[in-house]
């Protein structure tokens, strides 16, 4: 739905900034960040409000079920690791919000980009 949502108003224009600020949970900003991030110009901006939430005091019981967006941070710093900032440039993780900015690839690259598929760790 996000896709056909930045389609029809967009068309194939690239988009400049995304600011996710909906669930807070990891696999619904997994899903946005996998579709909308690749739609960044290069240099794009996608924004992870409250990507915190798990090490704030005084919610301890809110979302104990939910995997934290911590994680994704995490797998977001990884892949950026990997690709040598082809894909993702850069991330800056702030008490607020994660600044993601978009790498350089070319279109033709982004097909079926997923966080985990773009991130390479040493066998062990």
């Amino acid at each position: 739905r996000l896709l056909r949502i930045c389609r029809e108003r967009f068309g194939d224009a690239p988009i400049d900034l995304v600011i996710d600020d909906a669930s807070h949970f990891y696999e619904e900003t997994l899903a946005s960040f996998e579709t909308l991030f690749p739609l960044l110009r290069p240099g794009g901006l996608f924004l992870i409000e409250d990507w915190a939430w798990f090490h704030w005091r005084g919610i301890e019981t809110d979302w104990n079920d939910r995997k934290p967006l911590t994680q994704l941070i995490f797998e977001i710093v990884e892949a950026t690791g990997t690709g040598g900032g082809r894909f993702i440039r850069e991330i800056h993780a702030r008490p607020g919000f994660a600044a993601i900015y978009r790498g350089d690839a070319p279109p033709e690259e982004w097909n079926d980009f997923a966080v985990e598929q773009s991130i390479y760790r040493h066998p062990r």
